[in-house]
């Protein structure tokens, strides 16, 4: 399965022996939205790849981004999404975001 397909649960509302859960069912938005901030080249490049990855809801913001370093920004329950995004970006910073729900922001230097 795919990264995209994973959510981390800390607290869920069936008793389960792992803290991981599928999300299963027919994708036809995307099940996680993703922002890329940065300069016209370096998001375009972003979007490329997320595009041949598979992702299908991603939004760029072109010129809004005066980041020093490149980083990829998560809410908890889509860490290993987050991190898997990270290695195949080749962007080591990581920062959680607890107010992102479904949805990742991806800063380009």
């Amino acid at each position: 399965l795919d990264e995209k397909y994973f959510r981390i649960k800390e607290e869920g509302s069936l008793p389960t022996l792992a803290n991981v859960v599928f999300v299963l069912g027919k994708e036809q938005e995307g099940l996680l939205e993703i922002d890329v901030f940065g300069d016209s080249k370096g998001t375009d490049e972003t979007v490329t790849k997320l595009k041949k990855i598979g992702y299908k809801n991603i939004e760029a913001n072109k010129n809004s981004s005066k980041a020093e370093e490149s980083f990829i920004e998560y809410n908890s329950e889509d860490y290993y999404t987050g991190y898997k995004l990270s290695q195949k970006l080749g962007i080591k910073n990581m920062v959680e975001n607890k107010e992102l729900k479904n949805k990742i922001n991806i800063f380009i230097k």
